[in-house]
């Protein structure tokens, strides 16, 4: 509040990685900024196997779904406005 923030009213939380997953998003739009993102980042993962990794792992995660690739989460609600959608 210091700083001038005020406090935000958390509707939902997304949580990845998770085994009781209720919601998958399209990522086709974004996988390329994505994949280019972790290529950048200084990490374990060689950067000529990101793409690969990264495309294989949406893939995977959209499967039976309406479309190519995905990120799939648990959905949190924390609002009786949002429990009812």
């Amino acid at each position: 509040l210091e700083a001038g923030y005020e406090p935000q009213n958390v509707k939902k939380l997304y949580i990845h990685g998770t085994e009781k997953l209720d919601i998958w998003v399209d990522i086709f739009a974004t996988i390329a900024v994505k994949v280019e993102a972790l290529q950048k980042h200084a990490s374990q993962v060689p950067v000529n196997e990101v793409d690969k990794w990264m495309r294989d792992w949406a893939k995977e995660d959209a499967k039976n779904k309406d479309f190519e690739y995905a990120e799939s989460y648990r959905v949190m609600k924390f609002s009786e406005e949002e429990a009812e959608q």
